[in-house]
């Protein structure tokens, strides 16, 4: 299937991904392909992360890298995700655990409704996106995909799914979300603030300590 949305032809996805992957590593080796760049090996270990938002991907990385980069994910989709995971470690030859991180729009702050507002205008044009639509979909939330689909934008991100994807809310609120991905198996969240300088002062602000 045609990639449209960067203007891509990628008929077969998931194995341009493993090429790649798989090249990378190569020339962290020092045996990719002669450039005119002398090849060495890297000096210090660099480990690979695929950024994965299908279950097909991720089983991917679990088989070929150290790491997997999903977003737009929630604990119960961070939870059913260690199957996957643990499908492409059967296939690994051994690698250790692969660690789990995962972007999660944070939004902090006393007034939930003008944070939710926020967060539809800046995750609007997600909504946009062929593959983001369908992992809404695959998440539960279908009516919203069905919204985002007709080009409802921002509007198609109820609270519910914005509460799912989210940190929104004071810091306590935050810290007790972050602790339910992790129950769920994640290892490292990365906390993606809003647009703006001062929406990332006060990302860092609330969880400097």
């Amino acid at each position: 299937m045609s990639s449209r949305a960067p203007g891509i032809e990628i008929p077969d996805p998931a194995s341009a991904l493993r090429k790649y992957a798989i090249e990378v590593a190569s020339w962290l080796r020092g045996e990719g392909p002669a450039t005119h760049l002398p090849q060495q090996p890297s000096p210090y270990p660099v480990p690979i992360y695929l950024a994965a938002l299908t279950s097909q991907n991720v089983e991917l990385a679990g088989e070929i890298a150290d790491g997997v980069m999903p977003l737009w994910w929630s604990a119960e989709r961070v939870a059913r995700s260690k199957r996957w995971v643990d499908r492409g470690r059967a296939k690994s030859g051994g690698r250790g655990k692969l660690e789990m991180t995962l972007g999660l729009p944070t939004y902090v702050g006393d007034d939930i409704g003008a944070l939710r507002e926020a967060a539809r205008a800046n995750l609007a044009i997600f909504t946009t996106l062929p593959f983001f639509q369908r992992l809404m979909r695959a998440s539960g939330f279908a009516d919203e995909a069905h919204h985002a689909e007709q080009g409802a934008g921002g509007a198609s991100l109820s609270d519910r799914l914005l509460d799912a994807i989210c940190l929104i809310g004071p810091a306590a609120r935050c810290r007790e979300r972050i602790a339910q991905y992790r129950d769920a198996g994640l290892d490292l969240p990365i906390l993606w603030p809003g647009l703006g300088v001062d929406s990332a002062r006060e990302v860092i602000a609330a969880f400097r300590q």
